[in-house]
């Protein structure tokens, strides 16, 4: 396992952070979800249901206009309750009323594996270098990169997120080893490191940005002119193995209630795309000059306590 010492950068100190070995303080089902069609850069969405029809979790909400094969599918099974729409009747938000069965597509893992991810939806979890988007499925990447860390700040152990399924991570490289004719690289904190069968692991060292993946990248193996690599996180590596190991995707998700306005940091278990008010749930007080931020104080977004959970 290579060790890498980064010197540049700067630790944010902000009030409001969890405990680094953190425990799920409650769980959280939202009666109503959401897709985002902005999280996947790239992709133009082509509905494939209406408001009204029924869908599965992991069902295909969506395909893209250009590769019809890049499907994003459902958090849950219900109802589509609403497509909400904005400006030029620009798609902003597929809404879903569950209906709390939790009734899933059972995915045939005996497919080729690019297929099976794009049947499944992981892959909008993925993103391509250069340009940051949702990869392109007819090229083949140089090396894929895993992190497994987020120096920003506040942001809680990605490891810990991910501890009840790293038993799937070994089965998600070799997923992942069959896309590309380099290396699947993951880096590791600096004493959250494991060994990872089929992996090329790395330890990192050294204040933010070092969790960053482009950080990482240009330290290990950086991209010349011309080359593609894909990278993804740790979590979504879990959900990839753990959905050719049990042919159904995992769209349960742990977020972090972080920051100097949240009355008790804490974490807390839900699904993707879930109503953020169902999250806060009264953690934040609503008067006051306080902004809730999906993702981290120096690259989230603004959002409001009737917007929804982004997905990864």
């Amino acid at each position: 396992m290579a060790n890498i010492k980064l010197k540049k950068g700067f630790d944010l100190k902000l009030k409001g952070a969890i405990n680094a070995d953190f425990e799920s303080k409650t769980k959280i089902s939202s009666k109503i979800c959401a897709i985002v069609p902005d999280d996947f850069h790239g992709i133009t969405p082509r509905l494939e249901k209406k408001e009204g029809e029924q869908v599965l979790a992991g069902e295909a909400l969506y395909h893209d206009k250009v590769y019809d094969s890049i499907k994003v599918t459902s958090p849950v099974s219900g109802t589509v309750k609403e497509v909400r729409r904005g400006e030029r009747r620009k798609i902003e938000a597929i809404i879903i009323e569950s209906d709390n069965a939790n009734n899933a597509v059972n995915h045939d893992t005996n497919k080729p594996t690019l297929q099976v991810l794009l049947d499944s939806g992981l892959w909008v979890m993925m993103s391509q270098r250069p340009y940051d988007v949702v990869p392109n499925p007819e090229v083949r990447p140089r090396d894929i990169f895993v992190t497994a860390f987020d120096s920003a700040p506040l942001a809680p152990s990605m490891m810990a997120i991910a501890s009840k399924k790293l038993q799937y991570a070994a089965t998600g490289v070799e997923a992942l080893q069959k896309l590309t004719d380099g290396k699947v690289h993951i880096s590791f904190k600096k004493g959250e490191e494991i060994e990872i069968a089929g992996a090329e692991c790395h330890t990192i060292e050294g204040p933010h940005p070092a969790g960053n993946v482009g950080v990482q990248i240009a330290n290990i193996a950086p991209i010349n002119k011309g080359e593609v690599i894909w990278t993804l996180d740790i979590v979504t590596l879990c959900r990839i193995g753990e959905l050719f190991t049990t042919g159904k995707v995992s769209y349960d998700t742990i977020v972090a209630l972080t920051g100097e306005g949240v009355a008790t940091p804490m974490c807390v278990e839900t699904t993707i795309g879930c109503c953020i008010a169902d999250v806060l749930n009264g953690q934040v007080a609503d008067s006051g000059d306080k902004r809730i931020i999906s993702g981290n104080v120096l690259t989230g977004k603004k959002e409001e306590q009737d917007g929804w959970l982004h997905a990864p």
